[in-house]
């Protein structure tokens, strides 16, 4: 029993089953003013109409739509509308959030309808789609040319390096920081990256999410060690992930790590391994990722110094003039299933309860950490401590036959089988709701173009993720 519940699969399971408890807070507190729903701007029913969908997301439904009779705002104006389908105060706090904003690279809020069921938020309409979806699409192949240059992919960088500038300047920690949450006015010459998602950063205000059952998720490879081990969440977590950003974007969307699964990239980073630079990726810019991936949060440039060697990077003919690289013979079948969000609030809640364990220390840097952090477990020390130990009790006993492989920890367990706990049982934690991004299972381990990968291939992904 003791060997299966410091497996991998054990405590990736333990890790996402890891809750907070936040009390709904009304209010809403951004660049040091507080806001209230009283704050949204209010567009009725009758002036909005929606054309066609775009997508569909667990938490919401997104449609084009013309609006018309906005203040300040041209008439009919064509945007995007989220229809609520999540939890009432969840959407209420995502509208406020959003609203707040006022930046150029990242999506503006146009407006609500809250008066009538069921309830919009009107964004502006980015016709270019999703980051991700755009690098991978405009891939070069030998037989379909690429207009994309390495000036269009530091162009994309530099958008969201200052749209995260801004974000940083406020105090306010995304959280989620990817390919998938930017997005582009438009697919063609004149494009604009924007961050467009603010999910995670919204779920800190709110956990109805956790209460109600479902699957709690994690943006895994997108995450530095504080926040594995310790729960942390400051401006340099978003520093690391915009460097796995700029992998997306310079690999041309492909999945971080690959080949790689969760388990392997939590004891992978936090064991100091970092990704190799993508293909015809130039120095520089590898460097900007490098210097993102620090282990000590500290060492992490921020973004105004980000953006400063993004811009060296665009004066710099070594870089510019460096060519994309191009996709010879089929492409793998790529899949990121993302489920953000559970489809059905009555869904099993998940997995293995965190097991209570002895707090033990060592020191980082000087100062104490302990090991078993109450957001998620750090197995991670733990385990190279056993590992130490088993190394030493092997020199003093004879050889043994190895042991049988343990019995995987199913990920799900069968709802009937789960037993309801009781609301004093779940935890509070002061570093906010880290529980959304991307499940184990739904995660590809998507190969990188190479010989050794030609028979390494992932069905299509199913449906627009939004």
């Amino acid at each position: 029993i003791q060997l299966e519940l410091q497996s991998p699969d054990c405590k990736l399971s333990k890790l996402r089953a890891s809750t907070i408890m936040t009390d709904y807070n009304p209010n809403y507190c951004f660049g040091g003013n507080t806001a209230s729903i009283n704050d949204l701007k209010e567009v009725p029913r009758r002036n909005i109409s929606l054309a066609r969908g775009l997508g569909h997301g667990a938490f919401g439904e997104v449609y084009e739509g013309l609006a018309v009779g906005i203040p300040g705002e041209p008439s009919p104006m064509q945007v995007a509308v989220k229809v609520r389908s999540q939890d009432e105060l969840d959407f209420l706090m995502e509208a406020l959030i959003i609203s707040k904003f006022s930046h150029q690279n990242i999506v503006r809020c146009i407006g609500v309808s809250l008066q009538a069921l069921p309830r919009f938020i009107l964004l502006e309409l980015m016709a270019g789609g999703d980051l991700k979806s755009f690098l991978r699409e405009t891939r070069p192949r030998l037989e379909h040319p690429s207009s994309l240059t390495m000036v269009d992919l530091l162009n994309i960088a530099r958008d969201i390096a200052r749209g995260c500038q801004y974000l940083e300047e406020n105090q306010f920690i995304h959280r989620d920081i990817a390919a998938r949450n930017c997005l582009l006015t438009c697919k063609g010459p004149g494009r604009v990256a924007k961050i467009g998602d603010f999910g995670m950063a919204r779920d800190i205000y709110r956990a109805s999410y956790y209460r109600k059952g479902g699957r709690a998720m994690l943006p895994v490879k997108w995450m530095p060690p504080e926040a594995f081990m310790e729960g942390i969440f400051t401006s340099k977590t978003d520093t690391w992930s915009f460097g796995v950003l700029l992998w997306e974007i310079f690999s041309l969307g492909y999945m971080p790590y690959p080949s790689r699964s969760n388990q392997e990239v939590l004891e992978f980073v936090t064991n100091g391994g970092r990704m190799d630079p993508p293909k015809n990726c130039p120095g520089p810019v590898y460097r900007i990722m490098t210097q993102s991936w620090q282990h000590q949060p500290e060492d992490r440039p921020n973004f105004s110094t980000i953006l400063e060697r993004i811009d060296y990077c665009l004066q710099d003919p070594d870089v510019v003039n460096v060519p994309l690289p191009v996709e010879y013979g089929p492409i793998p079948e790529e899949e990121e299933r993302v489920p953000m969000r559970p489809d059905d609030p009555s869904a099993p809640s998940l997995l293995v309860t965190p097991q209570a364990t002895k707090p033990s220390s060592e020191s980082r840097n000087g100062k104490p950490t302990n090991l078993w952090n109450p957001t998620y477990g750090s197995w991670f020390l733990q385990q190279q401590q056993k590992r130490q130990q088993a190394q030493a009790q092997s020199l003093c006993r004879p050889l043994l036959p190895p042991p049988p492989p343990p019995v995987p920890t199913p990920l799900l367990l069968d709802s009937a089988s789960l037993a309801p706990v009781p609301l004093y049982r779940l935890r509070r934690f002061p570093c906010g709701n880290i529980g959304y991004g991307y499940q184990e299972q739904g995660l590809p381990m998507e190969p990188m173009p190479g010989p050794q990968d030609k028979n390494k291939l992932i069905k299509p992904s199913q449906g627009l993720i939004l």
